[in-house]
């Protein structure tokens, strides 16, 4: 090994992109680990894999079927961190014939440890000192973990709640009152309730980003809509009324973004190619940020 891969690999990283459920989902499921644990992100490319052209490709949530795709995308970057995080961590090979070995050595990796000690083994074996998580599956993200208590001290949470920045009925509305405990008629109690949760969310002591990743759910094109029709759109969403919601998701990215300067928190925004199968790619193009990154200058943007 050179000098400088010794000096590369000695460095201490900063993982600014987790989706880490915590230690109560992992507490509840560490007899259940196999040696798809590794995997992540690699489910897509072997979905990609999988389908192959004019016939049924293999079906990978079996185990022949996963290893049959396997052989094709174990070279792809996500390929390889899979093969080196199982061989840094229990010694094998991710392998078929392995297979069961791997599992059985996870399972016996975490049966008589903490869930928080757990995390902190994997973390520290993968020379990763600073984490920011973003625990997606709820918008907004629940104010339980900006306390703490569920992820490690190096954890740093991102406030994420994208599904109000689309939002497209009455329904939609209702279920954010009562995530955020509050009543919202009007577009002005929907801005002063997600002024008042990030002030929660910040007091709670784990708050370090906003993130967004609307390329999702549309193209990063955000115009200057005024309040007033914002606020007509917001009004015709709540009447049940046809309406062209655009307006509204522009006023209420901007405000995102605005909160985000009154609050001094960077912005992560995910921008490029989407996880999963099947995206749109050009939903994901940058260039159409341009005029909120110089319109907000104050504002640390962080481009995924």
């Amino acid at each position: 090994m050179s000098e400088i891969r010794e000096f590369v690999m000695a460095e201490p990283l900063f993982d600014n992109h987790e989706h880490q459920a915590g230690f109560s989902e992992l507490e509840g499921r560490k007899g259940e680990l196999t040696y798809r644990e590794f995997g992540g992100y690699l489910d897509a490319d072997l979905a990609t894999a999988a389908a192959a052209p004019g016939r049924a490709g293999p079906d990978t949530s079996k185990d022949k079927g996963f290893f049959d795709a396997w052989s094709f995308v174990r070279t792809t970057g996500y390929g390889q961190a899979t093969e080196s995080a199982c061989r840094a961590l229990l010694g094998l090979d991710y392998t078929r014939r392995n297979a069961g070995a791997i599992s059985k050595a996870l399972c016996e990796f975490a049966e008589a440890k903490g869930a928080e000690q757990i995390y902190g083994e994997l973390y520290k074996a993968a020379n990763v000192r600073w984490v920011v998580n973003d625990c997606c599956w709820d918008s907004p993200t629940k104010l339980n973990y900006f306390k703490g208590k569920e992820h490690p001290a190096f954890f740093g949470q991102a406030l994420r709640y994208d599904a109000v920045l689309v939002l497209g009925s009455r329904a939609e509305v209702e279920g954010f009152e009562k995530a955020m405990n509050c009543a919202v008629q009007r577009l002005s109690d929907l801005d002063e309730a997600l002024d008042a949760y990030t002030q929660k969310a910040k007091k709670a002591g784990k708050l370090v980003a906003m993130k967004s990743a609307m390329p999702y759910s549309r193209r990063l094109a955000f115009e200057n809509s005024s309040y007033a029709e914002a606020e007509r759109a917001f009004e015709a969403i709540m009447q049940g009324r046809p309406a062209d919601a655009k307006p509204l998701h522009d006023y209420l990215f901007h405000r995102f973004v605005q909160r985000a300067r009154e609050f001094d928190l960077p912005v992560q925004l995910h921008t490029g190619y989407l996880a999963g199968n099947w995206g749109d790619p050009t939903q994901g193009d940058p260039a159409p940020l341009v005029p909120i990154l110089q319109r907000y200058r104050s504002v640390r943007f962080d481009l995924f």
